[in-house]
């Protein structure tokens, strides 16, 4: 016998029983074995709930960084990035793959995040910037806005601030470009 039955308890409903079995089978080599005996018509593990404990939380210090336009960044309150910026401001290990209409290598924000050159499935070739970019403010770029949200280089008086915080020690960027001016298909995509 694969097994031995430590206890057992039957409640006032005597249609079922609970057994304390110990095994070393896994459960569903111990369930196939237990239907071989007549006596059990179902098994089913039982699983125990317990309730938390009821505790304080710790009051978790903040930290705002610097850049000139971090306050109209009101969506990093809403998710309480400065909190968990007192715990992490992201990892050099971590590469981000920016799947949009390119970047632009030249934003003062981005300097240093880029992990490798990237890739431009659209002109298919190793420039994934993004072509319809200049240096004036008002051309947008949704990758680039994307890039400096997940890395732009924070704390350092410019622009904004990115939620892992850019720069030669923190997470990387690598910019991959599926989309042209007009968009793209599911193909630029796929």
């Amino acid at each position: 016998m694969s097994y031995s039955v430590k206890g057992t308890l039957e409640p006032a409903d005597k249609s079922f029983a609970y057994m304390l079995i110990e095994s070393e089978l896994s459960l569903n080599e111990l369930k196939n074995e237990l239907k071989n005996h007549s006596w059990f018509k179902n098994i089913e593990r039982n699983y125990i709930y317990k309730t938390m404990d009821v505790y304080e939380p710790e009051v978790i210090p903040e930290i705002y960084p610097n850049d000139t336009y971090f306050d109209n960044q009101w969506h990093y309150e809403t998710i309480n990035l400065p909190a968990a910026w007192s715990q992490t401001t992201g990892s050099i290990n971590v590469v981000v793959a920016v799947l949009d209409t390119g970047v632009r290598f030249d934003h003062p924000d981005l300097d240093g995040v880029f992990w490798e050159t990237g890739y431009d499935f659209v002109d298919d070739d190793l420039d994934p910037t993004d072509p319809g970019t200049t240096s004036a403010p008002d051309d947008l770029s949704h990758g680039t806005h994307v890039a400096g949200t997940i890395a732009a280089l924070s704390n350092n008086y410019v622009g904004v601030a990115g939620v892992n915080w850019g720069g030669s020690g923190s997470t990387k960027i690598l910019p991959i470009r599926i989309l042209g001016p007009d968009g793209g298909s599911s193909f630029n995509v796929a």
